[in-house]
């Protein structure tokens, strides 16, 4: 991506989380500070718990522009999140042709064209930008969001040993996924949520080597923080012989425990770990493939930050509606 594409994204990005905001602290005033002006159409402002269906939508509607792509990125998050991005983006965008439509009938203050011409903007940026990072982030990773909705990472045998490939062909389409997969994930181009999506997928496959080692490369991470590769070097050692092992058409030992798996002997490693050269795999360097996975905000235990945050909003609540 060009520094002029980047520019225009994080303008476009920067608008949506902008209004974001805006939606959310105008639900705060309309409905806690101001209420009278925002239901002066009725008598009196209903009580507060009739309004809470609509204060729940107008803010998950500012949270939902405000939270960041890049946490979304997972293939069943980002169907979701964009079908919700879609169908809200509808709804403001025909909220902005009504406006033109009913200023163009005249009556209405004449600020209602921008403000339509904004909330049009607003409501085709949704997807659009929430498709745009998608995009970038394609480019950016090797990932591809293909037509049925399967995040793939992109070959990169072409960069291996061609003569080692020769010697050793792929067994399956399931190998070399899993196979380009682990060299991303070790190169540093490809974090953790999309490593696990490729390793997910090939948990089901035919071959019961690539089933055995799909389910091993689970226990190396943590599948709720996407987080760059953190592993010992041992582990380092054994992801190592793991792309040479999916190089061949051997079958993986039945021994986990022992020291050169999924080889089930050193004839087996040192035949195929010539297939390793060149495809990319950096040496190991703790300060960098061994960093800590957890924040100090992922330290938290799950109960206390739920209860911090139940509290917070119960007084946050209390303090708004005794304003009133």
């Amino acid at each position: 991506m060009g520094r002029g594409e980047a520019a225009a994204y994080w303008v476009v990005r920067t608008g949506l989380a902008v209004a974001g905001l805006l939606a959310i602290c105008g639900t705060v005033i309309c409905h806690f500070l101001s209420p009278q002006l925002y239901y002066d159409h009725l008598p009196e402002p209903p009580p507060l718990l009739e309004q809470l269906p609509s204060i729940a939508i107008e803010v998950a509607f500012g949270t939902l522009l405000l939270l960041p792509h890049r946490l979304t990125m997972r293939p069943w998050l980002f169907w979701t999140r964009l079908a919700a991005s879609v169908a809200g983006g509808l709804v403001v965008a025909w909220a902005g042709v009504d406006g033109i439509i009913d200023g163009l009938r005249g009556g209405r203050d004449p600020a209602i064209f921008p403000a339509s011409i904004a909330f049009i903007i607003v409501g085709l940026s949704m997807p659009g930008c929430l498709w745009w990072c998608a995009r970038r982030t394609n480019r950016c990773s090797g990932l591809a969001i293909e037509s049925d909705g399967m995040v793939r990472i992109r070959s990169r045998a072409a960069d291996c040993n061609r003569s080692a490939l020769e010697m050793m062909p792929l067994a399956s389409d399931d190998r070399r996924r899993l196979r380009d997969a682990v060299i991303a994930y070790m190169a540093g181009t490809l974090r953790t949520h999309a490593f696990d999506d490729v390793n997910s997928v090939c948990m089901s496959s035919r071959d019961e080597s690539v089933r055995a080692i799909a389910k091993w490369l689970y226990r190396i991470h943590d599948d709720v923080s996407d987080h760059p590769i953190s592993v010992t070097e041992p582990m380092w050692n054994a992801l190592v012989r793991i792309v040479a092992f999916l190089g061949t058409e051997a079958s993986a030992s039945a021994r986990h425990t022992q020291e050169l798996w999924p080889f089930a002997g050193e004839s087996e490693w040192e035949a195929a770990r010539i297939s390793v050269e060149g495809c990319g795999i950096p040496p190991y360097d703790p300060a960098i493939h061994a960093r800590p996975v957890h924040g100090f905000l992922d330290r938290i235990p799950t109960p206390l930050g739920i209860a911090i945050i139940v509290c917070a909003t119960g007084l946050l609540m209390v303090a708004l509606a005794s304003l009133r």
